[in-house]
């Protein structure tokens, strides 16, 4: 283990303790499903900036570290903080950057996987926590790129703590949000025209909408 990733895992560490105590157990009330062994590429939806906490949180918890989240450049560098965590989970893109330089910046990320569980929140953008927007299609080259089984994960409950453009509800917001695990999948399984399509369905099927 080379000396950055030393320091990562150290960091990574202390942040995964620190989650579990202080967004993990005292907000997440279940979780449902499993998830799979080995190195895989997560696909969450989007409500809050605590959604990294949380899905990290219950990552580390079940022994899947270290983790790298893909995140907008101007959204994570917004705050010293936020500077601080970015330097050891985030893996920063600039949204505003040419096409051919995006695309080879995904597809360095996906090619991370062999050191890193890779979280990506496909919609680009925070949603309401009911309905799961039309996914970027940067998540092929993620894909593609990463080569590893695909989970689902859908996040409910969290505009109950925090949200977009709602107030934040830390107390009121306690143990009120669930974490559904859907089945993995491979690119493979779907059609290539499909494919941002289908992660958005497999998405929206884990919803409480869904499931009524």
């Amino acid at each position: 283990m080379n000396r950055a990733m030393f320091w990562t895992r150290l960091v990574q560490l202390v942040l995964g303790v620190l989650a579990t105590l202080f967004v993990y157990f005292p907000y997440v009330r279940r979780v449902h499903g499993r998830l799979p062994r080995g190195k895989n590429l997560y696909v969450c939806n989007h409500v809050s900036l605590l959604d990294t906490l949380i899905l990290g949180s219950c990552l580390f918890v079940r022994g899947h570290s270290p983790i790298l989240v893909l995140g907008d450049r101007g959204t994570w560098k917004q705050s010293g903080l936020r500077d601080l965590l970015s330097r050891q989970v985030g893996f920063l893109i600039d949204r505003g950057a040419p096409d051919k330089a995006m695309v080879d910046r995904l597809r360095e990320f996906g090619s991370k996987i062999d050191r890193f569980e890779l979280i990506v929140f496909p919609e680009g953008t925070r949603g309401d926590g009911r309905t799961v927007g039309p996914c970027q299609p940067g998540i092929r080259f993620i894909a593609r790129a990463a080569d590893t089984p695909i989970v689902p994960v859908f996040l409910e409950g969290v505009e109950r703590v925090t949200s977009k453009h709602g107030p934040r509800r830390l107390l009121r917001g306690l143990r009120k949000i669930e974490i559904h695990i859907g089945e993995a999948f491979s690119m493979g399984d779907v059609p290539r025209k499909e494919f941002t399509t289908e992660v958005q369905r497999r998405l929206q099927m884990l919803s409480p909408q869904a499931r009524t």
